[in-house]
């Protein structure tokens, strides 16, 4: 049974990571076509419009909420990070 704030084990962060970057890359594709297709129809230009706006919302708010949650965890854990280790430690000049 899984407990509150548990991590879903159902796929792991690593397949996750994979399907990401399987649907990234698909959606990079499609793009790339819409933009072909789109010079000479009007209603593949219109859609692929409105679905880079789609695609880059989404990404967007996915890679601001990232960075919120490694700077929670940096904080959380100090400068050393969580190995322990000064590698995430900032390096002054």
């Amino acid at each position: 049974m899984e407990r509150e704030g548990d991590v879903s084990t159902a796929a792991t962060t690593a397949e996750l990571l994979g399907e990401l970057d399987t649907i990234l890359l698909e959606l990079r594709r499609r793009l790339d076509t819409y933009l072909e297709t789109g010079r000479d129809d009007i209603i593949a230009a219109d859609e692929g419009f409105r679905v880079a706006h789609l695609v880059h919302a989404s990404t967007e708010l996915a890679a601001n909420h990232a960075v919120e949650i490694a700077a929670a965890l940096e904080r959380s854990r100090g400068a050393t990070g969580a190995s322990g280790g000064t590698e995430n430690a900032a390096v002054g000049p």
